[in-house]
């Protein structure tokens, strides 16, 4: 069960990371539509324009893995719910078509 935690608990550290995919998604629209004007403007443009429509499934798996790790959680995790969450996340960044191919060219 800890090793579980622990390895869904690298895999969010890991999805963590597209903070800088959502400033390398603002820089690409801020190009074609110019500057993004505050920080309420960018809210709306991740959860509204079409541009950072890509990050939304990687947000929603980011927000169950805060809940599942929670240590204020009153349930322990159970195994089977860790995995879940996990196969999800692997799922997501190694083998879904439309977020995969998107993901690694940020990468880069």
């Amino acid at each position: 069960m800890a090793e579980l935690s622990e390895r869904l608990k690298k895999l969010t550290d890991r999805c963590a990371r597209c903070t800088s995919r959502t400033k390398e998604t603002q820089v690409a629209y801020e190009r074609q539509h110019g500057p993004v004007q505050g920080p309420g403007e960018l809210l709306q443009l991740l959860i509204r324009h079409p541009d950072f429509a890509w990050l939304h499934p990687l947000s929603g798996l980011m927000a169950v893995a805060d809940e599942v790790l929670d240590p204020r959680r009153e349930v322990t995790v159970a195994p089977e719910e860790a995995a879940v969450v996990r196969n999800q996340v692997e799922r997501l960044l190694l083998s879904d078509e439309a977020f995969s191919p998107r993901y690694r060219d940020v990468l880069q």
